[in-house]
């Protein structure tokens, strides 16, 4: 008998929501999860259900399965998996060596000892098949074919490029004539059903070279793959996280990069620079309207140079005998996050 069950997945107070049955299989649950939450990698996932209040892990095919089987035979609606990452040090040494032996995406260090997979390890195989569908819309497969380039060393470029449609082929198709391709399309209105119409998977213009100096990159990719890190610790330098492209990517990320890529991280989380100097206007008359017999003042100095000039924000208020006490007051200048 054929079923599926809804499985979902729940990583840092975010979720996911997959189908399940009697042919899942533990990669093909790992590989969405990585493209839902880029700071994972195969290799670091630990999937576990709570059971009777006792955590019960996910370990092989067949206990995936097993669950799936029990709660469509329990009629249930759902089932909740937690998503974990285990400690790297207690990784299988053997386990590690063997995975490096079929991937490029392995790092040697300068005794050439093998360390564990990068975690783009996986890129090269983001572009699968036909009838994929990336829920993210145009802009998910679009960041799914970037990765595709870093990791295999092909060169690609887009030949049709907007909200309803891209079309990838290869960078040499030219000089050399190959014939790979990936196209993909959605309805309009309807971004989530974004999905893969055709596809040709082989290169016939020879081997890619993975440029570890140079690679292909965008501040729209940066910022997905260092969201977390930024949330995290806001004060984040460019610098650190050129190392953590390094160590994590096995790439060297140029220093714009890392800067523009951390601004828009910062947007993300926190909103426009522009909109919340916009807003201490607003700010002024809420305390005002609020706190009647406060004494808020907001001043601009023109002379102050720079995109948002200068802003000093004062308050005060009256203590235990009538009088007025200076509470706080903020020199605002041009916000730096690098």
């Amino acid at each position: 008998m054929d079923f599926t069950v809804l499985a979902v997945f729940t990583f840092e107070r975010e979720f996911v929501s997959v189908r399940v049955g009697l042919e899942s299989t533990i990669a093909e649950v790992n590989k969405v999860l990585c493209e839902k939450w880029t700071s994972l990698s195969p290799l670091s996932i630990e999937l576990s259900f709570v059971r009777d209040g006792m955590k019960n892990l996910i370990q092989s095919d067949a206990e995936l399965q097993s669950l799936a089987a029990y709660v469509f035979a329990k009629k249930l609606q759902t089932v909740d998996i937690c998503v974990g990452v285990v400690n790297s040090s207690v990784c299988n040494a053997i386990v590690v060596s063997e995975v490096c032996n079929s991937s490029s995406s392995c790092v040697q260090d300068e005794d050439g000892e093998v360390r564990q997979p990068l975690k783009s390890s996986y890129w090269a195989s983001l572009l699968s098949s036909v009838n994929q569908t990336f829920s993210g819309g145009a802009e998910q497969f679009r960041a799914a074919v970037l990765k595709y380039s870093i990791e295999t060393g092909f060169k690609v470029k887009m030949t049709k490029n907007d909200k309803v449609r891209v079309t990838a082929v290869c960078g040499l198709k030219d000089e050399t004539g190959c014939k790979w391709r990936v196209h993909a399309s959605c309805p309009p209105r309807l971004p989530s059903l974004f999905r893969i119409k055709r596809l040709n998977s082989v290169h016939s213009c020879g081997s890619g070279f993975r440029d570890m100096k140079h690679p292909p990159m965008s501040k729209k990719l940066v910022k997905s793959l260092i969201l977390n890190k930024v949330r995290e610790k806001p004060l984040i330098k460019p610098k650190e996280i050129v190392d953590i492209f390094k160590s994590d990517f096995g790439v060297t990320l140029n220093y714009y990069f890392a800067r523009a890529g951390k601004e828009l991280a910062l947007k993300h989380i926190y909103g426009d620079d522009v909109l919340s100097y916009s807003n201490l206007r607003w700010f002024v008359d809420s305390v005002r309207r609020t706190n009647p017999g406060s004494n808020v003042v907001l001043e601009v100095d023109p002379g102050t140079q720079g995109k948002f000039k200068g802003c000093l924000l004062a308050a005060t208020g009256k203590n235990g005998n009538e009088g007025r006490l200076g509470m706080f007051y903020l020199v605002g200048h041009v916000p730096r996050h690098g």
